[in-house]
């Protein structure tokens, strides 16, 4: 019997998992990632596979496991060849043949499959269903749960697996920065986010200036900062995705935890670092929207790196239009000299 459901496949009540896979060893995305973490044992057995050039498309690469949950065992199901490459329907449709033939020899009775080849893959859903479908219908006496592409599949959870985060001053700041953004009735985006970070680099903090920020088309961008982002996933934030995050997508700070952050920050904090949270806050106040971050932070990456004259707001409109298309269509030098002015109104940025 085939059923359909969304979120999480990892939470599955069943005999058996279906890990979609590349043949070069690497997890490094979507939910391969969090099999990666999950199942470590499974994933060193698949990287030295990987690495003796045993896996393929069209064939499963099957490992028992001896946990407690009822899960017996993981099933790598290679969707491309390199992780780099989309994912093609006939490595799906010759994996669901061998799929069948591994489930009745290992004689599963129940078996969760996520979306083949969708996502990171590339592959049409509609039609990787209707082949499933095709394939997996004849199968008698097995439960199979598909799992339909949603969100809630990358939605990261408080596992065991991962340890909890360690809290450092900036991480802690970080995250104070993140919910008093996100209290003042704001949503709060991985744009925004990098933007308070950048800030945060700007005004001195020692860790946060050994992210670098680089020219990205929405203004000053790290991408190191995921990665810090994504460690502290599932404890102090939640919408990373297992690195899947998108620019826009929505970032949460949790409250099951941020005790921890203001007793952090009240305890370990220095005057210097509590003074430099309300110096930022007093920057950003009124441009707490994507947009008007995004220009803020523009603006002053080339007030800091590319003029001559940081008074001359000629050559800045000319640096910031310069940038790409996108800025010169949907920010007017109106709205540039406005970031311009409260800028140069904190000089503590220039000395």
């Amino acid at each position: 019997m085939i059923r359909y459901t969304t979120g999480n496949l990892l939470q599955a009540d069943v005999e058996a998992l279906v890990n979609t896979v590349n043949t070069v060893g690497v997890m490094g995305k979507g939910i391969a990632l969090q099999f990666k973490e999950r199942f470590p044992e499974n994933y060193k057995l698949y990287k030295q596979a990987a690495a003796e050039k045993k896996l393929d498309t069209g064939k499963m690469f099957m490992v028992p496991t001896s946990r407690m949950d009822g899960v017996k065992w993981i099933i790598n199901f290679p969707t491309k060849k390199h992780w780099r490459h989309p994912s093609k329907l006939t490595y799906v449709e010759e994996g669901l043949d061998d799929l069948i033939e591994q489930i009745k020899k290992a004689d599963i009775k129940s078996i969760a499959i996520p979306p083949l080849g969708c996502g990171n893959g590339g592959l049409d859903w509609n039609i990787v269903k209707q082949l499933i479908e095709e394939k997996l219908s004849s199968l008698t006496g097995v439960d199979i749960v598909v799992y339909e592409p949603s969100e809630a599949a990358y939605e990261t959870k408080e596992e065991k697996t991962k340890a909890k985060p360690r809290l450092t001053p900036t991480r802690a700041i970080i995250l104070y920065l993140m919910n008093y953004y996100s209290q003042l009735q704001y949503s709060l985006t991985v744009l925004e986010t990098q933007k308070l970070v950048y800030f945060l680099n700007r005004l001195g903090d020692e860790d946060a200036q050994k992210i670098e920020f680089q020219k990205h088309i929405y203004g000053p961008y790290a991408p190191k900062l995921n990665h810090v982002l994504y460690d502290i996933d599932g404890f102090y934030i939640s919408g990373m995705k297992y690195k899947d995050v998108k620019t826009f997508d929505e970032l949460k700070v949790l409250d099951t935890h941020f005790g921890e952050v203001e007793e952090f920050i009240s305890v370990h904090s220095t005057d210097t670092q509590k003074q430099r949270i309300e110096t930022l806050l007093a920057l950003i106040e009124g441009f707490e929207t994507p947009l008007s971050m995004e220009v803020l932070a523009t603006v002053d990456y080339v007030l800091n790196n590319e003029v001559a004259d940081r008074r001359n707001l000629t050559e800045v409109v000319e640096k910031v239009h310069q940038w790409n298309e996108r800025k010169k269509h949907i920010m007017s030098p109106e709205f540039i000299q406005v970031a311009f002015n409260r800028l140069n109104y904190f000089e503590l940025l220039y000395n």
